[in-house]
């Protein structure tokens, strides 16, 4: 593994797989049971905001959502501070996408966008409440950001801090947060239980373990395709709003 980077507080050990995964990256992120259903719930969330065209995704990695939201007519800017998974996202020449190099701190359209989206960021970054700020700054008056993350310091593994997690956070933490940088909070969500959270800890947390060896053999593991199979069985979490999920989702409009 090549030496550990710090950019902006975000520990980016874990990007580096973009790298050494290469289009196998894309082929794991879209059936990972956990990624999927975390695309699936935004995306929902997404159409269901008013008067929405023009969308900035921060974190995109190999840009799945994006492509979706693209692929829905919207109009979307992604960003992602490592190169290598924004170069497998343009691979793909998405519609309505333009993908970007770049962290949050350094996006420079402000109010230029109706809605923000981050999935599983800013628990990265060291000064969230910075973040947070710049993500308002980013939004047209009365626009909306999502914002996901996941929760509970209970939850909080070796896994975490090996992949570069400052926080998990509580409901009532990033609200203020969110409040405290002038949102307005509409509604919040928890989301991966019971079965989601299930497979985190009973196999993902196991096999990330591995994930070095993974690597090097270049062979995606088999288990993989049976994910993809089961991926009905894992939509039941849709019907549970639970505190002992492990991540939420919380929307909040600028004011």
């Amino acid at each position: 593994m090549a030496e550990l980077k710090q950019r902006n507080g975000f520990d980016v050990e874990n990007q580096q797989y973009y790298r050494e995964w290469g289009h196998k990256k894309i082929k794991i992120d879209t059936i990972n049971p956990r990624k999927r259903f975390s695309r699936t719930i935004l995306l929902k969330y997404i159409k269901k905001q008013k008067n929405i065209k023009n969308i900035c995704e921060i974190g995109c990695g190999v840009g799945l959502l994006s492509a979706f939201l693209g692929k829905k007519g919207y109009k979307v800017d992604a960003y992602d501070l490592d190169t290598n998974a924004i170069n497998l996202a343009k691979s793909r020449k998405p519609k309505n996408v333009n993908f970007y190099a770049s962290n949050v701190f350094n996006i420079k359209n402000k109010g230029k966008y109706d809605l923000v989206v981050t999935n599983s960021v800013i628990e990265h970054i060291k000064d969230d409440a910075k973040a947070i700020r710049n993500i308002y700054s980013l939004l047209r008056p009365g626009g909306i950001a999502i914002i996901s993350v996941p929760i509970n310091m209970k939850y909080y593994t070796e896994f975490d801090k090996k992949w570069g997690h400052y926080r998990r956070y509580s409901r009532k933490e990033l609200m203020e947060k969110m409040i405290s940088a002038g949102f307005r909070i509409k509604k919040t969500r928890y989301f991966a239980y019971p079965l989601l959270k299930w497979f985190y800890f009973a196999l993902y947390l196991k096999a990330a373990k591995k994930r070095n060896r993974i690597v090097k053999k270049k062979t995606m593991p088999k288990y993989y395709y049976l994910l993809n199979i089961a991926w009905p069985i894992f939509c039941i979490d849709f019907l549970f709003n639970s505190k002992k999920a492990t991540n939420i989702i919380v929307i909040g409009k600028k004011g």
